[in-house]
C-alpha cells in the first residue's frame, strides 16, 4: 500500500505520514497505542476468528476438489 493511499484513508496530508515514520524509525517518536475499549478487543478477536475459521475452510474446500477426482475444469 502507498503512503498516499494510506494518508487518504487517514484523512491528512502525505507528508505527514512520512515524516512521522521517520520520526518513529529515528527513535524521535514513541509510544503505547490506546487502550482497546473492551468491545473493540472483542470485536478483534472476533474478526481474527473468523479469518482462521475461513481458512480452514479455504484449504478444506482445496482438499475436497483435488480428492474429487474430477478434472480442473469440471470442478
Amino acid at each position: 500500500m502507498l503512503i498516499k493511499d494510506v494518508a487518504q484513508s487517514l484523512c491528512i496530508h502525505p507528508f505527514m505520514l512520512s515524516r512521522w515514520r521517520k520520526q518513529v524509525r529515528d527513535g524521535e517518536l514513541v509510544g503505547d497505542p490506546p487502550p482497546l475499549e473492551p468491545q473493540e478487543a472483542a470485536e478483534l478477536q472476533r474478526l481474527r476468528d473468523v479469518e482462521r475459521q475461513f481458512k480452514r475452510l479455504q484449504m478444506e474446500h482445496d482438499l475436497l476438489k483435488k480428492l474429487s477426482g474430477l478434472p480442473p475444469n469440471e470442478r
